[in-house]
């Protein structure tokens, strides 16, 4: 079994998975099927090695529905 450590220093949960209350649109009872972190590190790193298959950025976010996210595949 491997045991993994934080790869964020400083990490906080922003937003939990479960209903809400939109933080942009206001929208009450809003699923958010997602968690989102932030963290204050510039350093983000990979809990191990694998492949980057996506870069998505904050500009990206109406297309896609995330905000700022790396999509990495493990072998």
């Amino acid at each position: 079994m491997k045991i993994y450590h934080n790869a964020i220093k400083n990490l906080k949960v922003s937003s939990k998975y479960g209903k809400r209350t939109h933080p942009i649109t206001g929208e009450k009872n809003k699923m958010h099927y997602g968690v989102d972190l932030t963290s204050s590190d510039k350093n983000i790193y990979a809990i191990e090695d694998g492949y980057v298959l996506q870069i998505v950025t904050g500009k990206d976010k109406a297309t896609t529905g995330y905000g700022n996210n790396i999509w990495v595949r493990y072998p």
